[in-house]
């Protein structure tokens, strides 16, 4: 952070904390008033509540800063890799760190099967711009169909030592011969 950017956030901080100064002010004020809290407690109460405050900043101090950090909003996606959950031609749906966001290709430019890798280009308002990772794997292009067909394909021995397929996604209980 910037010296300048970090005299924002501290700034920034220190005026959102007037407030809450001013109401432990008036509470104290008020003990001390109507319930004869003595003068130097009240002073004390004071120094604490502001202690409080200053030992607080170093923590959130981030939060305050000014301008969008890297940690926060869509912008922090630009140049994260994800997988096209859909085909894309131009638009459906990827998944980038674990979430479910709407994509379009490219410009509109291009068609992107469904399980292909894809590296964020441009955000606009909520919809990611993407476009395929040149850096993925090679297989990344392959027939979405065939990839959910083997995914759901396990190999079985029967106990009589001849070997065949069952589909999980039924249940698994017949054995082709």
């Amino acid at each position: 952070m910037t010296d300048s950017a970090g005299r924002h956030a501290l700034l920034r901080y220190v005026l959102l904390q007037i407030p809450d100064v001013a109401l432990a002010g008036l509470v104290v004020v008020g003990l001390w008033n109507w319930m004869g809290l003595p003068g130097w407690a009240a002073v004390a109460a004071m120094v604490v509540w502001v202690a409080k405050d200053v030992a607080i900043y170093p923590l959130v101090r981030r939060s305050f800063s000014l301008g969008e950090s890297e940690w926060v909003g869509v912008g922090r996606l630009i140049g994260a890799r994800g997988v096209a959950t859909v085909d894309l031609s131009p638009s459906g749906w990827v998944r980038v760190e674990g979430e479910l966001w709407r994509a379009e290709a490219n410009g509109g430019e291009i068609s992107v099967p469904g399980g292909t890798r894809v590296r964020v280009r441009e955000v606009r308002g909520m919809t990611l711009v993407i476009e395929p990772d040149t850096g993925a794997l090679a297989g990344a292009s392959e027939d979405r169909a065939a990839r959910l067909k083997r995914s759901a394909t396990v190999v079985v021995e029967p106990p009589d030592g001849s070997r065949g397929t069952a589909n999980q996604a039924t249940g698994g209980d017949e054995v082709p011969r």
